[in-house]
């Protein structure tokens, strides 16, 4: 008994692979191409740089107040006191992962700027917020 030869079926050519990376690359130099051209240069870079002062700025509640730079243990703070309530920005670049000895050098930029003692510290490692006790 003899069986005719299986033919396999037929499939349609692929296309070759991209990887995702060139992809996003396309809409990348996409977007640059929109940012550099003359409409894209008022309509983004210009707000843009008009932002980048604002980069140590107070939160809202100390806006209008002017801040006061400290350096402690080598980090830098700009320190802003209204009342009762004290805010250190960390303005300067440093690996911080947690908050424990950062919070204790805002505590002493806070302590140095007002002259009260500071009760309690919150926030990250790069926004705190200090209640002092005058």
């Amino acid at each position: 008994m003899m069986f005719a030869p299986i033919s396999a079926p037929r499939v349609p050519a692929r296309k070759p692979f991209k990887p995702a990376a060139s992809r996003k690359r396309k809409g990348v130099h996409l977007i640059l191409t929109k940012v550099a051209s003359d409409e894209g240069m008022t309509r983004w870079l210009i707000p843009l740089l008009l932002l980048l002062p604002a980069c140590d700025g107070g939160s809202p509640h100390f806006m209008g107040t002017k801040p006061t730079r400290v350096t402690i243990d080598g980090s830098t703070f700009a320190v802003r006191v209204k009342g009762d309530l004290a805010e250190a920005v960390r303005v300067n670049a440093q690996y911080a992962p947690r908050m424990g000895p950062i919070g204790a050098r805002a505590a002493r930029a806070m302590e140095q700027v007002s002259g009260c003692t500071v009760r309690e510290v919150r926030g990250d490692q790069a926004l705190i917020l200090g209640v002092l006790k005058c």
